[in-house]
């Protein structure tokens, strides 16, 4: 349990500091394997456990670094958890 609860506070501190303003951006991904997407601008987006199948999708992605609750959007019941963006 101690080791449970720094991680809570590291991701409710890290989604509350000023510096951490959202990127919300539209993008337009194709699937590439299991939880990799890549946009039209040749970055690549690593999920987790997401099955949404694009081929030129248009998305909204909403990605800080470092911060926990980051996501891509298909449609309002479609969306997948983020874990890192990378060229």
């Amino acid at each position: 349990m101690k080791s449970i609860l720094p991680a809570i506070a590291l991701c409710t501190g890290l989604s509350l500091t000023p510096w951490a303003q959202a990127e919300i951006s539209i993008v337009h991904i194709t699937k590439v394997e299991q939880d990799l997407y890549k946009t039209t601008e040749g970055q690549y987006i690593e999920t987790s456990s997401c099955f949404l199948e694009a081929n030129g999708e248009r998305t909204v992605l909403d990605y800080v670094k470092y911060r926990c609750n980051n996501n891509l959007q298909l449609a309002p019941d479609q969306s997948c958890q983020v874990q890192f963006v990378f060229n």
